[in-house]
């Protein structure tokens, strides 16, 4: 059995010195750099450092196409021993030629003592990083439940994207690296919509209308925070800060760059405090509770942050998400403000917005999503994956398009079909109905009753103002013989009713106007 004395170290270095003048010409005079440090000795092959010795070697050659000449020092030590010593020498050489080349250290060749504390660093990293998945996987599978693995996914849902992608037997947190993993846990999100705190604000007459918690929710905060800070005497920036820097020290590991032993030392000591910090998380789990609303938002985090291919996509979706959500909140002809993504996308397309073809798209989108988010051994190939990519980036440049335009207008006339009557509705550039008019036999006859209505809609003398008890204030535009050409809705007080007048008469002048479709059943979609 060999001693630990017996154990040798060998490290080698190549150092380049520009050889345009009379300095390091030789290895002789390299030697004597080298010596210019008093504690210094080099002897034949060997160099003495501390009174320890260690065989040392030097060649000499000539850089192609330079001026630089090339040293190639190697050094060993037979003794484990005097591994201090051999550090300490190792520290002095790469200050000496540093200084001599522009402060930049010589290339590191060889170095068994780095190869060693990358060796003994690699189990220590590899036990921190499944001891992070057993704390994720864990907390999703009892605290959001079934709803992030297979089984809870909608048979059709998973039928219908079936040869778009495959099951692998472990969920995809087996293939997240390192950081991806922090990502989960320290990536800061809101659990709200900005749109919808807006939307509150701009109803709110002052403060104390508005509901702190509703504040609050829009401060991003990562998942630590949310539910492992009340359980674990540890904040969210200290582990992070603490992960980040094994990361650092991991990559030198996994590269295969210098590792001293400071490094090692640091991993170690960095390794030791997260171990106990996740174990620490891992134990009071039991502590942890998840409403129901937050478990969508925790498995789109974890899609997003777990897997970067995944995450892009989810990423995309979202935004997707919030332009259909802007559409539907400025009133584009949305009825039902609460309605589910899908059906908000079908009333789209029944209203001429977008074609049947977007949404046979979006429901593909959809379901390659459901699939990511809530399936978490779901795998799509990385070609497959950018298909998806590229057509969720049309979909979403088409109603980015479509809402712009919208934006753009003053305001615009829609034609509506009640039964087999027809009616035409003013609306401003928010999707706000002005006013509407009384029902006609037919479309042809609605929009001539359109034209006499951009007529009278100009003069402020066709209009009459009045209030109902229990309903507000209103307004009606009366035609040439004193009948309602058209009405407003009801209004909180008069100022705001005549602010509405205005409107009307500034914008009603549009050539905008939007039919219904010709064939009610070339829209209709299956639910």
């Amino acid at each position: 059995m060999t001693s630990n004395s017996a154990k040798s170290y060998k490290v080698e270095y190549l150092c380049t010195i520009d050889s345009d003048g009379d300095f390091c010409k030789s290895i002789s005079s390299f030697k004597s750099l080298l010596k210019s440090y008093d504690k210094l000795k080099i002897e034949d092959k060997k160099i003495v450092w501390d009174s320890k010795e260690f065989a040392f070697e030097i060649s000499d050659g000539k850089v192609l196409n330079s001026n630089h000449k090339f040293f190639h020092l190697k050094f060993v030590n037979a003794n484990a021993n005097n591994k201090q010593e051999f550090l300490s020498l190792l520290k002095i050489i790469r200050t000496i030629l540093s200084k001599v080349n522009n402060n930049q250290p010589p290339e590191i060749l060889w170095d068994d003592i780095s190869s060693e504390y990358a060796i003994q660093s690699y189990p220590v990293i590899h036990e921190l990083e499944n001891l992070m998945r057993k704390l994720i996987t864990k907390f999703m599978i009892t605290k959001v439940g079934l709803s992030w693995t297979k089984e809870n996914i909608p048979k059709e849902v998973a039928e219908s994207i079936k040869g778009t992608g495959t099951s692998k037997k472990q969920n995809y947190i087996y293939d997240t690296d390192f950081i991806q993993l922090s990502r989960f846990l320290f990536n800061e999100y809101t659990t709200t919509k900005v749109e919808d705190l807006v939307s509150k604000i701009k109803k709110a007459n002052k403060i104390d209308e508005l509901d702190f918690n509703d504040l609050k929710k829009v401060v991003p905060v990562s998942n630590w925070t949310r539910y492992f800070n009340p359980i674990v005497e540890c904040t969210s920036e200290e582990l992070s800060t603490k992960w980040d820097k094994l990361y650092k020290l991991r990559c030198k590991v996994a590269h295969n760059n210098f590792m001293d032993e400071d490094d090692f030392t640091n991993l170690i000591s960095l390794s030791n405090d997260v171990k106990s910090i996740i174990e620490d998380a891992i134990n009071n789990l039991d502590k942890v509770s998840v409403t129901e609303e937050d478990k969508e938002e925790l498995v789109e985090s974890a899609a997003i942050n777990l897997n970067k291919f995944y995450g892009e996509f989810v990423l995309r979706w979202k935004k997707l998400e919030s332009l259909l959500m802007l559409f539907s909140k400025n009133s584009y002809r949305i009825k039902n403000k609460k309605y589910p993504l899908k059906a908000m996308f079908q009333e789209l397309v029944q209203k001429q917005y977008l074609t049947i073809k977007d949404y046979d798209e979006f429901d593909k989108l959809n379901n390659i999503r459901n699939m990511i988010v809530h399936e978490a051994n779901f795998e799509l190939d990385e070609f497959q994956l950018n298909l998806a990519l590229k057509d969720l980036e049309i979909l979403i440049n088409k109603i980015s398009n479509i809402s712009s335009s919208f934006d753009s207008l003053k305001g615009w006339y829609e034609i509506i079909k009640y039964g087999d009557s027809y009616s035409f509705y003013l609306k401003n550039h928010e999707g706000f109905t002005l006013i509407f008019s009384e029902l006609y036999m037919d479309k042809e006859a609605a929009l001539q009753g359109l034209e006499k209505f951009k007529i009278r809609s100009l003069n402020i003398n066709n209009y009459i103002k009045f209030k109902v008890d229990g309903l507000g204030f209103s307004f009606n535009l009366l035609s040439e013989n004193g009948s309602i050409l058209a009405k407003s809705s009801f209004y909180t007080d008069s100022e705001l009713r005549d602010l509405k007048i205005d409107e009307t008469i500034k914008i009603s002048e549009t050539d905008i106007i939007i039919d219904p479709p010709n064939n009610d059943e070339t829209y209709a979609l299956s639910s």
